[in-house]
């Protein structure tokens, strides 16, 4: 295989790759920070209950939302 069939192989494989990675992203935490890298922001789970925290420029939880079990939270 030449260099010109790998690399036309690669640009196939990372086109089908990116198109799928488009439709869908899987985590098991997100984590967004600012532009000085403090955490902002967090989507995830504490046991087994979906949690989202939103926080100050300090870095410290400021609001947030639970999905409990029994439905209050």
């Amino acid at each position: 295989m030449t260099i010109e069939e790998r690399l036309e192989k690669l640009e196939r494989e990372f086109s089908a790759l990116r198109a799928e990675l488009a439709k869908r992203v899987q985590t098991r935490c997100l984590h967004i920070v600012d532009e000085n890298g403090k955490l902002r922001a967090q989507l995830g789970l504490e046991e087994n209950c979906p949690v989202l925290l939103l926080s100050g420029e300090n870095g410290k939880p400021r609001a947030g939302l639970i999905a409990t079990k029994d439905g209050r939270g």
